[in-house]
């Protein structure tokens, strides 16, 4: 009886979608930290440019033994798929770099059996244009061009995230493009796909997906939920809380707090995302370290979240089993056998923990 109880909450309840920023360097990997470790004030290791510290150190998001370590943690968390914070394919400040480590990123999620998808930033294309790579002319035809690499690359994989029976993609925004704009790029697309705006249905978008506002705090759940009750796809948020580093770094003005609440808020947007009917709940973030969110493991809250996570989703698997990528990722690191540690890898994407667990704590010894 408990089984099929749970089987029915898997089938029923909203997808759990991990938002990722696949944008930190760090050394060895890369030949200093990048921006989102030190904000052009923060100098890392001793200091970073957030409140929080990652439990598995400071990491370049293009190692991937950093990858396979967050994709395997989704995974015995229970969330279905993964989202990447995406600019294009473009060649401009760390865009082509955030790129390699989405296709790396998905590498991994395929793997694990997660979904994936994107969340395009088109104010990539503003960006672009205020520092003279581009006409204003031109900003439409890259948002296109992002598009177009995108259809022909991920969106016909099985394991893309479909909403609503299509392919979705969320926009951050829009912030640049018109709503007129973006519906004539959607035209790039060879099958129609579901696309999703920011907060509020736009233009052509089928729905939206919310996100915090640190302003309004959980009352935008609220403005949420009475918006979207009658759209045909919306995507709730869930988020651990709000408390960036903005004005210690001198790049803007910080935004107001959303206090942590020693795990109310992640408990409660969680609940209230998985409830809500929505046909996805994105948990934001897994790793924004720069404005607090981060639900990934930290030095300050250690796996609390993911404990969480593992018990509204009702998972299988167990609170130990969240340890064993990061124990596989410092094997890793100590050069210990490869070719063990893959097969050891191979056991974890299967799901097999106790299998893993005991083959690593042979190489432990």
């Amino acid at each position: 009886m408990v089984i099929s109880a749970l089987l029915v909450f898997a089938v029923t309840r909203p997808k759990l979608l991990a938002h990722v920023m696949p944008w930190f360097e760090a050394p060895p990997l890369s030949k200093e930290y990048g921006y989102h470790w030190t904000m052009r004030h923060f100098k890392p290791p001793a200091e970073i440019a957030s409140k929080f510290r990652p439990l598995i150190g400071l990491y370049d998001s293009g190692d991937p033994d950093v990858v396979e370590c967050q994709v395997l943690q989704m995974k015995l968390a229970g969330f279905d798929g993964v989202l990447a914070d995406w600019y294009g394919p473009a060649d401009f400040w760390d865009y082509a770099m955030i790129h390699r480590n989405t296709i790396r990123l998905f590498a991994a999620a395929k793997r694990a059996g997660l979904s994936f998808g994107v969340v395009y930033e088109d104010q990539s294309v503003k960006h672009q244009v205020t520092n003279g790579k581009l006409t204003a002319e031109a900003g439409p035809g890259q948002v296109a061009a992002a598009l177009r690499w995108l259809d022909e690359n991920w969106i016909s994989d099985r394991q893309y995230l479909r909403l609503a029976g299509k392919p979705a993609v969320f926009v951050f925004g829009p912030q640049y493009l018109s709503d007129e704009q973006w519906s004539a790029a959607l035209k790039t697309f060879r099958k129609p796909v579901t696309f999703l705006t920011l907060h509020d249905r736009r233009g052509s978008a089928e729905g939206a997906y919310d996100w915090p506002i640190p302003s309004l705090g959980l009352s935008q759940i609220d403005r949420f939920e009475r918006s979207s009750r009658d759209w045909p796809v919306r995507v709730a948020s869930a988020y651990p809380r709000f408390e960036d580093v903005y004005e210690q770094a001198g790049a803007q003005k910080s935004f107001p707090v959303i206090p942590d609440g020693n795990g109310k808020t992640y408990r409660e947007t969680l609940a209230r995302g998985l409830r809500s009917g929505a046909a996805a709940v994105q948990v934001a973030t897994w790793n924004d370290w720069g404005e607090g969110t981060q639900i990934e493991p930290s030095s300050e809250f250690g796996y609390r979240d993911l404990e969480e996570t593992q018990r509204q989703a009702k998972v299988a698997f167990t609170p130990s089993d969240l340890r064993l990528p990061l124990r596989l990722y410092q094997l890793r690191k100590k050069r210990a056998n490869r070719a063990e540690l893959d097969r050891i890898a191979a056991l974890l994407y299967a799901g097999k923990t106790r299998a893993a667990a005991t083959s690593m704590a042979k190489l432990e010894r």
